[in-house]
């Protein structure tokens, strides 16, 4: 399929992908499409891990004839490419795909990571963050989220980030085991997947039964010998499940914990009177290995040494536990996160309470306001832990409202995932929800508008932990939780209010479950921002709370409903502390400079060095107060970073950093290609 996206740029849509993808794209590019024209082009062999096949070039050709140029995106799987060749060695400028069965369960459709890696002309157009490599202020090497805070503030709508949408835990399950595994162990474990496809397959063609994608890695699309009914009785007596297409075919997908037994289970259910041990014994069966063909990986992967060298249980727990150790969590402190359009007004995106924190009172007027003009409202329940029990998003008038469940019922953040975010609507919208082609939760009088994931139930594995949640904590203890987090935020709003602005409050000068916190004058008055109040906190023992966000210079502090307020009193004093250390300096009693603010936060390697030349005393810089305490202490790993070098330095799948002379990587050859996720 060529789609037209606007005037001057086309796509064009492989037919051979699986069929929700498929639906998924033709949504995103419909509403910008101009025309569509299904087979315009030669039917496609893609390059896939389930379906190998090289880049077409009449593609090309045709549209460089026509005079456009084409960005090729080759959607891919992690564990085939330790076999297969990489696409970017196939020419692809754009590589995604997904993290699942990378050591993440399939989960009835996630949750799991993805990832995107491009060619390092367009990285700077990546959506996502990417992790950029900086020097702290004594030379040490540090890994920052480059740009963070200013790309929503300096790009406004064209930022392309949102860190509450990534799948950071998913991310790490991936990334700890491929470093437990390393290449070899990831080669042996795709090669045993792929092995037992090929014995599989053998078994399957020996028996009369007809595969329809002769070049697999994993996974085969099977037309059975047998009535289909006898097919789904057998597979059900042996508690398999397969994937039914309309067209009568079966497909069968294998991973690395398929045994022989599951092999002869399978042939079984397919009708086969032979088993996996007498088929392997064939000579001509893993003669198909990818290994032996033209699109063998040739070329090294995972070289760094992280990769290469915790291969042991003891070594990787010991590797795990020095990444714990540099993470300030919950187990050392609280972490405070948290009408003139009518003829052209569709709907109104609102989020309540606000992201300035308050209950804003006219929400109801609003809504109608937009309704009597034709128009819907949308409200985002990231804010829904200050309305549980309390209040209801389609009594003050939303249409359609999503839920932050990572937020508001006992899923962690986990550094922005995994989450999950189910839709309600009203029941006039209810018929044009979105579908699914395979399994499809919809009543059959329903008009959908097309599919929005690739998995009907999005991350399906994440849904008991709320449910046990709701279930555990009743309709009087989550009324109780919501009051309580409203409670703390307004009693911490208070105790800070002797010493720094509330930048809103509601008509009654309360603020809801978080709290705005001014410290832009600051910089008027002794030099700092609000990345050094964050920075200087982690002297203190503290996670700094969301900084620049939802206001530039701010910082938006959320206690939730979790903290005692004892813990609360700690945080609120940390602050009042910092305060004061700027009042040293509005009044001249500190260097403007060389101060604990600009300075921090405060590594051990430098409250230890021989040398300290600072105006301010060592244990100022690191335990500032009497709750922090040695025995407690949590110490940074690095000093204060050079966020501009951060910026400009990405980290690429280079050789690895400890083998360069110098800290200098914005060199040519360092600039190679970036990934983020």
């Amino acid at each position: 399929m060529l789609s037209k996206l606007t005037s001057s740029t086309w796509a064009h849509v492989p037919n051979r992908l699986t069929s929700q993808l498929a639906l998924v794209l033709q949504l995103r590019f419909g509403h910008l499409s101009a025309s569509a024209f299904e087979a315009l082009l030669p039917k496609t062999q893609i390059f896939e891990a389930r379906h190998i096949g090289p880049r077409n070039e009449e593609v090309d050709h045709m549209l460089d004839i026509l005079g456009y140029s084409t960005l090729v995106v080759c959607a891919s799987d992690l564990l085939a490419l330790t076999l297969l060749k990489p696409p970017g060695e196939l020419g692809a400028d754009i590589a995604i795909g997904s993290s699942q069965r990378f050591g993440v369960p399939l989960g009835y459709g996630g949750p799991h990571a993805a990832f995107f890696a491009c060619k390092e002309a367009l990285v700077r157009m990546m959506p996502g963050r990417m992790v950029g490599i900086t020097r702290d202020m004594d030379g040490g090497k540090a890994y920052r989220l480059a740009l963070q805070t200013r790309e929503q503030h300096i790009r406004r709508d064209k930022a392309t980030s949102n860190i509450c949408t990534a799948q950071a835990l998913l991310a790490n399950i991936s990334a700890m085991y491929g470093i437990y595994h390393g290449p070899k162990g990831l080669q042996e474990i795709a090669s045993r997947v792929h092995n037992s496809t090929l014995v599989f397959a053998k078994g399957l063609r020996d028996s009369g039964n007809l595969i329809t994608n002769e070049v697999f890695f994993d996974t085969l699309k099977i037309m059975p010998k047998l009535a289909l009914d006898e097919v789904k009785n057998r597979a059900e007596l042996k508690q398999i499940n397969l994937r039914y297409f309309d067209n009568s075919q079966i497909g069968v997908s294998l991973d690395e914990t398929v045994t022989e037994e599951d092999v002869n289970d399978l042939l079984w259910v397919f009708g086969a009177e032979t088993i996996a041990d007498e088929i392997s014994s064939k000579k001509d069966v893993l003669g198909r290995h990818i290994s032996n063909g033209p699109f063998a990986r040739t070329s090294p992967f995972l070289t760094q040494k992280v990769f290469n060298s915790h291969h042991s249980e003891t070594q990787i727990m010991r590797y795990i536990k020095s990444l714990e150790n540099k993470d300030l969590s919950l187990v050392h402190s609280m972490i405070p996160l948290a009408d003139k359009y009518a003829n052209n007004l569709a709907c109104l995106m609102i989020t309540y309470p606000s992201t300035s924190g308050v209950f804003e009172e006219t929400v109801q007027e609003v809504c109608s306001a937009i309704h009597e003009r034709g128009g819907q409202v949308y409200l985002d329940g990231a804010n829904m832990s200050a309305q549980v029990g309390l209040c209801r998003p389609g009594d003050f008038g939303a249409d359609v409202s999503h839920l932050n469940l990572h937020k508001t019922f006992c899923i962690p953040h986990g550094g922005g995932g995994p989450g999950v975010g189910p839709i309600g609507v009203k029941s006039h919208l209810a018929p044009f929800l979105p579908g699914h082609p395979i399994v499809t939760p919809l009543p059959t009088e329903s008009r959908p508008f097309g599919v929005v994931s690739s998995a009907q139930y999005g991350s399906a594995s994440i849904l008991p932990i709320s449910w046990a949640y709701i279930k555990m904590m009743g309709g009087q203890s989550l009324t109780r939780a919501t009051q309580v987090a409203i409670l703390n935020a307004n009693y911490m709003a208070k105790v800070l209010s002797q010493e720094y602005k509330i930048l809103y409050t509601g008509f009654s000068g309360l603020v809801a479950h978080e709290f705005i916190l001014n410290v832009r004058d600051f910089k008027k008055t002794a030099g700092i921002e609000a990345a050094d109040v964050a920075k200087r906190l982690m002297d203190y023992g503290f996670h700094a709370p969301t900084m620049s966000w939802p206001v530039a210079g701010c910082l938006m502090v959320e206690p939730t409903e979790s903290e005692d307020k004892a813990e609360m009193d700690r945080y609120c004093e940390a602050l009042l502390r910092i305060r004061g250390e700027i009042r040293e300096i509005e009044e001249g009693r500190m260097d403007p400079k060389a101060n604990p603010l600009k300075m921090a936060p405060h590594s051990a390697a430098a409250v230890m060095s021989s040398s300290w030349d600072r105006s301010y005393s060592r244990k100022l810089a690191a335990f500032p107060a009497p709750f922090v305490r040695p025995e407690t202490k949590f110490w940074p790993s690095v000093s204060r970073i050079d966020d501009v070098y951060g910026d400009k330095n990405l980290v690429c799948t280079c050789a690895p950093m400890d083998s360069y002379p110098s800290l200098d990587v914005g060199s040519d050859q360092d600039k190679s290609r970036a990934t983020a996720a």
